[in-house]
């Protein structure tokens, strides 16, 4: 599962004044091991958001966009999208996952901010016996 925290109103003053920020699209980069997780599948949880695109520009790299063509602003922690990974048959150790968030954009739905700023995010060490 990935979210996103966009706090609480007021945002940032640039984006939408006193009102919450809206989230409008997001990349995130996902590094995994594959040796011990295969990707299977990504959907959105969100109905907000129109589309969950993968790419893979790597073994055990993901690229994940999400993004939504519809105003409403969002609060707190917002669910972007479910990734599904199956363990191969006999794979065994500890699967550490990781994420930077490439892209956040968030906007007033009539003047985009792109401050292009990262963030990174900790998962933590899925032990697979």
């Amino acid at each position: 599962l990935i979210a996103a925290n966009m706090g609480a109103a007021p945002g940032r003053p640039d984006v939408n004044g006193a009102a919450a920020d809206e989230l409008v699209a997001a990349r995130f980069r996902l590094t995994y091991p594959g040796a011990l997780l295969q990707f299977v599948s990504a959907s959105r949880i969100d109905p907000a958001f129109d589309a969950v695109t993968v790419t893979v520009p790597g073994a055990g790299v993901l690229v994940v966009d999400v993004q939504r063509s519809t105003p409403g602003s969002r609060a707190g922690n917002v669910e972007l999208a479910r990734l599904l990974f199956d363990i191969p048959v006999g794979a065994a150790g500890n699967a550490t996952l990781s994420a930077i968030v490439e892209r956040l954009l968030a906007e007033t739905f009539v003047d985009p901010v792109d401050p292009n700023q990262s963030a990174t995010v900790s998962i933590a060490v899925l032990p697979i016996p």
